[in-house]
């Protein structure tokens, strides 16, 4: 295996250098490169489509804007992306940049730089967590173009070895990979070392990553080996150290966004959820365009108290996500909840309509979008519509089973308790805290939303208990009936569980009792989809849980033994 250790022989680390054959290589394949432009000025795509003519770039795509070019990208790979800074709707190229790495939609070897007239651009790109390939200043000729897009497509060439293997999954060859750029292209040494300290944390492989980081910083006091190691020693517990270097980032680059979202995280953890609003609040000052940083900003401000900057914060989220695939159920929802709780329940209706509307293929909106509404009516004082919206909403609900998100069946609960259907709301609200997995934060949350209407206040405090008993005592009795050989009988428990309360444990219990019959009595094609069922499904909720892994391992070693053939990636 490629190790973290004696990474600094020979030549001085970064910058600097030339190979002409590495850039020979890269430049042959220009001609055949194919780009796209994105800008929202058609004179200034005209200019970029001439001068990309002249350097030899003849298959050249153009977008106006961020959901052009979006959509562009997801119909062909591009090689080359020359992106405006400034884009409509208040996004910006780098905030395009991370949608499309994020998302997977552009490739490692796809090159994308920046175009802008801001100078303090540089300080921005220094310290972003996704950083374009390079980044040209307005205005520029050909021939500057040509020597950075050059510069970009040599570099790429270097690493194509490296790229592969990441988008391949193959952890120790991309460590290898990258051994291999430090040996033969010394002038790329930082970026390999950072790409194979990425390598390091993706794989889990944290104290080595953690070691890497610090022979780097030994070396060279780059920002993102600090951030690098901060990151690995919170993953550690070592929350004193990442507290310190966060700190100290923040300190000697103050818009640093990675090291504040990271602050925030060791401040929740700690149990100061003011001090995470607060690191967040000024992230968003330098950032405000992230929609998952607002997101969670929303949800602390609600933690907390903070209305007024909770409703800043969602309204934010929604209005910037407007046609783009970044918004969520649970956004229109939360500001609905905190438009209520300021005394706006014509606001919250509003907003509940706006979700059923914009996010209408969603069956978790329609469900959502009919429980806010049935509360605000409450509020309103509407029983008919309340009454008519809470029954749609407990109906959806029903009908969408693992769609609806753990929370939002809190939601659909109280709105059937406030509109006289106590049982029903009883029986869902039961759901949602076995959802749940016993996570203290989700009962708080719980308490906490049923508090904010009298009918129902302190109702989830008993409930906790008595499903967690519950859910011992079928749990206990399940692995009894197994330990006894009554598979039949354990499977018949665990599925009829499963159905009302399908927690991470029950699902994968019901995936183990049907293996165990099924390795004992034969295989049975049916019983196996049902148990890869239940174990997936316990996997998509808890991807972590080691039992739920050994579980899924024993279900490929139980079709193994009859001979069942398996698809690839089960």
């Amino acid at each position: 295996m490629a190790g973290a250790g004696g990474v600094f022989p020979g030549v001085g680390a970064g910058g600097g250098g030339f190979d002409f054959e590495l850039r020979r290589e890269a430049m042959a394949m220009l001609k055949h490169k194919n780009g796209i432009i994105i800008d929202p000025n058609a004179a200034n795509r005209a200019s970029l489509r001439a001068m990309l003519g002249t350097i030899g770039m003849v298959q050249v795509l153009q977008a106006s804007g961020a959901v052009d070019a979006l959509r562009r990208v997801k119909e062909r790979t591009v090689d080359v992306i020359l992106c405006d800074y400034l884009l409509e709707d208040g996004r910006d190229g780098q905030q395009l940049l991370e949608e499309m790495r994020t998302r997977h939609l552009i490739p490692l070897s796809t090159a994308f730089i920046v175009i802008t007239r801001e100078r303090r651009y540089q300080s921005v790109v220094s310290v972003a967590e996704l950083a374009p390939d390079d980044y040209l200043l307005k205005p520029f000729t050909p021939q500057q173009l040509l020597e950075r897009i050059e510069a970009v497509l040599e570099k790429k060439h270097a690493f194509r070895h490296a790229h592969r293997q990441v988008e391949a999954g193959q952890v120790d060859p991309t460590l290898t990979a990258c051994d291999d750029i430090i040996g033969r292209h010394p002038q790329y040494r930082l970026d390999a070392l950072r790409l194979k300290a990425e390598t390091l944390m993706a794989a889990k492989r944290t104290p080595e990553a953690q070691e890497l980081y610090r022979q780097i910083l030994a070396h060279k006091a780059v920002p993102w080996a600090k951030m690098g190691l901060a990151i690995a020693s919170h993953r550690t517990g070592q929350l004193e150290e990442a507290a310190d270097l966060t700190a100290d980032i923040l300190q000697s680059h103050p818009t640093y966004i990675a090291a504040y979202d990271l602050a925030a995280k060791i401040d929740e953890e700690r149990g100061l959820t003011a001090e995470a609003q607060g690191h967040l609040s000024q992230a968003v000052v330098h950032a405000p365009h992230a929609l998952a940083r607002q997101r969670q900003l929303g949800r602390l401000a609600v933690e907390n108290g903070d209305l007024e900057a909770a409703a800043a914060a969602l309204s934010t989220v929604i209005s910037r996500g407007a046609g783009t695939s970044l918004r969520e159920v649970g956004d229109y929802a939360q500001l609905a909840r905190v438009q209520m709780e300021s005394g706006k329940p014509a606001a919250a209706l509003e907003t509940a309509s706006a979700l059923r509307r914009d996010l209408r293929d969603d069956p978790g909106a329609r469900v959502a979008g009919n429980a806010m509404a049935a509360l605000a009516h409450v509020r309103l004082g509407n029983a008919a519509e309340a009454a008519k919206a809470a029954a749609l909403a407990l109906e959806g609900a029903q009908a969408a089973g693992d769609a609806v998100a753990t929370h939002l069946l809190v939601d659909v609960a109280q709105a059937a308790m406030v509109t006289g259907q106590a049982e029903k709301g009883e029986a869902l609200l039961r759901r949602a805290i076995a959802h749940s997995d016993g996570d203290s934060r989700f009962s708080q949350y719980v308490n906490r939303v049923m508090a904010t209407f009298q009918e129902t206040a302190g109702a989830a405090e008993e409930l906790h208990e008595d499903v967690r008993q519950h859910l011992v005592h079928i749990n206990n009795e399940g692995v009894r009936l197994g330990m006894a050989g009554q598979l039949d009988e354990a499977i018949r428990l665990f599925r009829e569980t499963v159905t009302q309360m399908p927690s991470t444990q029950m699902l994968a219990n019901a995936g183990k009792a049907i293996l165990a019959k099924l390795n004992r009595d034969g295989w049975d094609a049916d019983l196996a989809a049902e148990a890869k069922s239940c174990l997936e499904r316990a996997a998509k909720r808890s991807p972590d849980d080691a039992k739920v892994r050994e579980a899924l391992a024993a279900y490929r070693t139980v079709a193994g033994k009859y001979g069942v053939r398996q698809t690839e990636g089960e």
